[in-house]
């Protein structure tokens, strides 16, 4: 089963290269790092709580399990723009605390105890190839999904995963002339590598390995969906041009106090404003080179990460 498995993640990637499609994680901490950064054609989001139309620049945006609620709340009307966009949206581990981020769906907190999965259509073909049975897809001794989603009746709304009493542990939603929801509670991303129980007398390595699978799958199937979304070249346009205009604004506005402290200080402008205005400028100046210089930190902080 092994072999299978890296036997996948070749084809996976072998495909990656031969289409243009840019995947983004949001990154959430270390089990993201663990589960995504060894794929160097995907890419660890860390601007988006400062750049959220950075998210526009990308095909495919994962929120993996975990993530930071509060942020997911500011960006939940960024993420229902970048699926009207044609984006394809992987949603992991979906849960709500307390915070209504999800875009297009609701959560409910009965832990389901048992799954099922649908591999007739186009969608469950891709994201269970290759899983034998329901118990493959169990990473925990007691409950399967962390949850489960209360969707639509819509036309759009596909479940390819649920339990025993029609709870949905999986959906995918196809918006018309849009972009490609998919949204799930169970958690592979995160058992990729965490060291947490499974099913009883089942080795912590089994466990990742079903896991890696799993992930693998709904990689590779979002790759083939972003291939057939609309409105990229609108999109991408979006997520460079916004981000770049927040960039130049913010340095003016950073910049703006030393300009006026260079002014202020130059001879020609010395003889016209008194001594007081220089000691305005000066601590502006002063206040300006403390939030550029915090600014600077923050950069160098998520580039250590």
């Amino acid at each position: 089963m092994l072999s299978n498995e890296i036997a996948v993640g070749r084809e996976s990637k072998a495909m990656r290269k031969r289409r243009s499609v840019r995947i983004g994680v949001i990154d959430n901490g270390i089990h993201v790092e663990h589960a995504f950064s060894a794929d160097p054609d995907i890419t660890l989001l860390h601007s988006v709580r400062t750049l959220p139309f950075s998210l526009f620049r990308y095909d495919v945006v994962i929120v993996a399990t975990h993530t930071d609620q509060a942020l997911l709340l500011r960006l939940k009307k960024h993420l229902t723009r970048y699926l009207q966009f044609g984006g394809v949206l992987v949603l992991l581990g979906a849960t709500t605390q307390g915070r209504h981020w999800l875009p297009l769906c609701e959560w409910e907190g009965k832990f389901p105890e048992s799954i099922s999965f649908d591999t007739t259509s186009p969608d469950g073909e891709l994201i269970f190839d290759r899983i034998p049975d329901p118990n493959y897809l169990q990473y925990h001794s007691k409950y399967v999904g962390h949850g489960s989603l209360r969707i639509s009746v819509a036309k759009h709304d596909a479940t390819l995963a649920a339990d025993e009493a029609g709870r949905v542990l999986m959906f995918v939603r196809r918006l018309p002339s849009a972009g490609v929801l998919l949204a799930t509670t169970l958690d592979p991303d995160y058992h990729t590598s965490v060291h947490v129980p499974g099913p009883a007398d089942e080795a912590v390595e089994r466990t990742h390995a079903k896991a890696k699978h799993l992930l693998d799958n709904i990689i590779k199937w979002a790759f083939q969906a972003a291939q057939e979304t609309p409105r990229r070249f609108r999109r991408r346009l979006l997520g460079w041009l916004v981000p770049t205009v927040a960039v130049i604004a913010m340095v003016f506005f950073y910049g703006l106090p030393v300009m006026a402290f260079v002014y202020l200080t130059s001879t020609t402008a010395s003889h016209d404003y008194a001594a007081a205005a220089s000691i305005v400028a000066t601590i502006a100046f002063l206040g300006s080179l403390a939030s550029i210089y915090c600014l600077f930190l923050g950069i160098v902080a998520k580039k250590d990460k």
